[in-house]
């Protein structure tokens, strides 16, 4: 999945909706985060109980019943000079570890959600990593859900690979340009639908393309 949305157009609420309905013991939730500070993960991480963790892997679970339905990646950051060389190795390592003990016999499904993808990609430099996930994940039963406010600077993957797409009305020619390397669907009525000029997208609402069955959507978040 993929959320596309400038800064407070509701993504990550609805990024937080959607894996609220989706995640469970058995199907947990990984979010990943590189703010040192942010108030709308600290109200989803209470609402949902997942549990906190600076450093991947989380400590082993030995009873299921204390099995959280998901994590929070959330490393200590406040240093200038080292809070991405901190995100890029934890980031890293829960992407390395999710792929490897997916491939396994009995590797357990999961839904990594990165809220801020291009970031990810380009400034730690972890888009070979996105890559993998993207191209292998689902048969390996790894959701990779990726949004941005930079659609433009996305990685072509975010736009090709997702079977849901979730796009807010964007200002950015560009952004609205590039909205045709999705595939599949009549790129100038995407263009038209996502142009804040045409008001067909009012305040908190999103066009949802649905790729399996070649939907297209208005929904609120």
């Amino acid at each position: 999945m993929t959320i596309l949305g400038k800064t407070g157009s509701g993504k990550t609420y609805l990024g937080f909706q959607l894996l609220n309905a989706v995640i469970s013991k058995e199907l947990p939730g990984v979010v990943l985060v590189m703010k040192p500070k942010d108030a709308t993960v600290d109200t989803w991480q209470r609402r949902m109980k997942l549990r906190r963790i600076p450093h991947w892997p989380p400590p082993r679970i030995r009873n299921r019943v204390d099995k959280p339905r998901g994590y929070v990646l959330w490393p200590k950051l406040g240093d200038f000079d080292r809070d991405d060389d901190v995100l890029r190795a934890e980031f890293n390592r829960c992407f390395r570890e999710s792929y490897t003990q997916a491939a396994r016999r009995n590797g357990e499904p999961r839904a990594i959600f990165v809220d801020e993808v291009v970031g990810v990609s380009k400034e730690l430099r972890l888009e070979t990593s996105l890559k993998r996930l993207w191209m292998r994940g689902r048969s390996l039963g790894i959701g990779l859900w990726a949004a941005t406010q930079r659609p433009f600077d996305a990685p072509l993957l975010a736009y090709q690979a997702p079977e849901h797409l979730f796009i807010a009305a964007e200002p950015d020619a560009r952004s609205r340009q590039r909205l045709g390397e999705i595939g599949g669907f009549d790129s100038d009525l995407i263009e038209h639908i996502v142009h804040p000029g045409s008001r067909v997208l009012g305040k908190n609402e999103f066009l949802y393309l649905g790729r399996e069955q070649h939907v297209m959507a208005i929904v609120q978040r």
